[in-house]
């Protein structure tokens, strides 16, 4: 006992205070580190390997269907060929000016429909269908036009 005394009465809180605190070392991020697959069993890299090839499919088929293929949307590709028609229908003479007119301002109501359609980002298929409706009866009218018995004025 009288061990024990000799040690505590030979520490006193003032040396306890007046050593210096280590200090503190302030958190600087390192690298990010790669995933590691080497920890995990063969079946699970598979499914992983798996998930991430169906999510890469899955966004690029997504995309290619909205478009032809070349980014360009099926709607305007679709336009672009009716206006075609409408010029050239103009240049032989099939279409009168007041008939070119009418065609061109239901080109530029549709665009309109498809802007409109296409502001929330993105387009469902009751809005898809419209246009679609909509650029039938276009191409229709197209048709009549260019193949009835006015002429050029």
């Amino acid at each position: 006992m009288e061990m024990k005394a000799s040690i505590l009465s030979s520490l006193h809180f003032h040396d306890l205070i007046k050593k210096p605190f280590p200090p503190i070392k302030p958190f600087i991020p390192g690298p990010v580190k790669e995933p590691n697959l080497t920890g995990m069993k063969m079946m699970d890299k598979i499914k992983v390997i798996l998930f991430t090839a169906l999510m890469v499919i899955g966004f690029t088929l997504s995309a290619l269907a909205q478009t032809d293929g070349n980014g360009l949307n099926r709607n305007d590709v679709r336009q672009a060929a009716q206006r075609a028609r409408i010029a050239e229908g103009t240049a032989t003479g099939e279409l009168s000016r007041a008939e070119a007119s009418q065609l061109r301002t239901r080109q530029r109501q549709i665009s309109r429909v498809e802007r409109r359609a296409e502001a929330d980002g993105s387009l469902t298929a009751r809005e898809a269908k419209r246009i679609n409706h909509l650029q039938n009866r276009a191409s229709r009218d197209i048709r009549r036009e260019k193949n009835d018995a006015q002429v050029r004025n």
